[in-house]
């Protein structure tokens, strides 16, 4: 079964894929996956570098102010960004997918998973969540923004609540309930076809 785990900025997602992947099970990383090869694909980069402009790239690799600008300014832009770089990640996920087939269960991480329709190639979706005071809390401690560029970067995804309603499971991480039985449940959940 592929699983796809998501998650908006700020919920924790890649905490609870370490967790799973601690737990045995084998994660792709789409983000950091789409990281690489937006800097590491050179068909990829001249595409963006078309798209994006020059300032894309300082000495081969990502201008990140740059491309946060463009694609948090713009919906547009944000899709045409996306159209460029999802199909080729998935492509990485679907050969790595392929040297796993003997694995019960295989998990892919990705911020956009609805956002981009990529959802439909999932068996189930598991979908973490967090209150927005936490999410705050943890992007201006994490990537030092201020509390404004953090509403803007949360209001750029679909809601929890547009979320919960796509998802096969929910898992709150809210630092209160302990996380790991949450994570457990589910997992005996998908390994018994629930």
């Amino acid at each position: 079964m592929k699983i796809g785990i998501t998650g908006g900025i700020g919920s924790g997602k890649s905490y609870v894929c370490s967790i799973i992947e601690k737990l045995g099970y084998p994660i792709f990383y789409s983000d950091k996956e789409a990281k690489w090869l937006m800097e590491n694909n050179l068909k990829l980069k001249h595409e963006i570098t078309e798209l994006v402009g020059n300032g894309a790239y300082v000495e081969h690799s990502l201008n990140k102010n740059v491309i946060r600008n463009f694609i948090f300014n713009s919906e547009k832009n944000r899709k045409k960004l996306n159209d460029l770089v999802h199909p080729v990640v998935f492509k990485h996920f679907e050969i790595w997918s392929k040297q796993l087939k003997n694995n019960e269960l295989i998990f892919n991480e990705s911020a956009l998973l609805f956002e981009t329709g990529s959802s439909k190639r999932f068996d189930k979706i598991i979908l973490i969540t967090a209150p927005t005071e936490l999410k705050i809390e943890r992007l201006t401690q994490r990537d030092k923004l201020s509390e404004q560029e953090v509403l803007k970067r949360i209001d750029s995804q679909l809601s929890d609540k547009e979320k919960i309603s796509l998802a096969d499971f929910v898992i709150e991480n809210n630092e209160k309930d302990l996380l790991v039985p949450k994570i457990v449940t589910v997992l005996n959940q998908l390994k018994n076809g629930i």
